[in-house]
């Protein structure tokens, strides 16, 4: 298992993922969040095709702490279903790393 991942998560509201951003890096969650868009999402929900604007999150945090952003990110999100998709960071430059590290040491999982 690698030891940092990023999540992506899309949103529908320009100020809802700034909130989010900004809620997961003051508590200690996320080392950095970048928000981006708006995206165009095409996407099949209830037998029909949708399309949607939407802003993406994308999440730089550590892996064992997945269950609690992805709780943190559901009790914020409006969508019954949220884009909460994790990929690993398999490599980066020895100074992100150390940045990401210790920016994050301190954040403990729940028990």
């Amino acid at each position: 298992m690698t030891e940092f991942i990023q999540i992506a998560v899309t949103i529908d509201d320009e100020a809802a993922a700034r909130r989010l951003a900004h809620c997961l890096v003051v508590e200690g969650w996320a080392a950095c969040v970048q928000v981006t868009g708006p995206v165009e999402s095409v996407y099949r929900w209830e037998g029909r095709v949708e399309t949607a604007r939407e802003w993406r999150c994308l999440v730089k945090a550590r892996t064992d702490l997945f269950d609690e952003i992805a709780a943190v990110i559901q009790d914020v999100h409006p969508y019954d279903t949220a884009e909460i998709v994790a990929v690993p960071i398999c490599r980066g430059s020895d100074k992100y790393l150390a940045w990401l590290r210790e920016v994050l040491a301190e954040k403990k999982p729940r028990p």
